[in-house]
């Protein structure tokens, strides 16, 4: 996930558009059953916007991600809000504690290849609580039909939409201008199927949309 890593050393945020960018993802799962018994891992959690929003309702919500500023960030704002939240950048840390939910937003297409997705799900097979059936939402997954440009111009409309043009227009400019030689990881819905089988998974549900703005991407779950 070194190309999380570089890309945000690069970028600075925006608050109320991260904010909005998870809200979606937010309300549906804070409408699953039984919200308030769950131990939810953010893996890849960057500033960890998505685990603050879901922590008044689960039981648990811890964060990872190697992007230590981000982490930096994310545990300033624990210290105001309270909170009770393991956030780390070591993997080690967020083994303290075993989940129900795991939750990857806009973080596959971080990976360098199939190998170590695959390494992450079994990871993950370990982290799960005993006698749960626990499961893995991958979302925001770039496939490799998916049109970046078309991408684009869909959240441009979204942003404009909600008030947020003139924050994703700098966020979509310098994504363009700050990319490197190494791709985004695309992959198919088949290609996580598979994947999720070798590593001991009985099921891979494509979700009707994405969890998130991006129309030209999509989400699934694993169980």
């Amino acid at each position: 996930m070194t190309d999380w890593k570089n890309y945000n050393d690069k970028n600075k945020r925006d608050t109320r558009m991260s904010e909005f960018w998870v809200k979606s993802t937010v309300n549906y799962f804070l409408t699953q059953p039984n919200i308030t018994k769950l131990n939810i891992l953010d893996y890849g959690c960057g500033y960890f916007d998505l685990g603050f929003a879901l922590e008044a309702e689960a039981n648990k919500v811890n964060g990872y991600d190697p992007y230590e500023p981000g982490i930096d960030y994310a545990n300033h704002k624990k210290k105001r809000l309270n909170s009770q939240a393991i956030i780390s950048s070591k993997i080690e840390d967020i083994k303290k504690d075993n989940y129900d939910l795991i939750i990857l937003n806009g973080v596959v297409q971080y990976f360098h290849n199939f190998n170590e997705l695959l390494d992450t799900l079994i990871l993950f097979k370990s982290l799960f609580r005993h006698n749960t059936n626990g499961k893995i939402y991958l979302i925001d997954v770039v496939s490799t039909q998916s049109n970046l440009a078309i991408d684009a111009l869909q959240n441009l409309y979204v942003a404009t939409k909600n008030g947020l043009l003139t924050p994703m227009f700098i966020h979509l400019f310098k994504a363009a201008i700050h990319r490197n030689d190494k791709k985004l990881l695309h992959i198919e819905p088949s290609d996580i199927k598979k994947i999720s089988h070798q590593a001991g998974f009985s099921e891979c549900k494509i979700l009707p949309e994405n969890l998130s703005p991006s129309r030209q991407r999509f989400s699934c779950v694993i169980s």
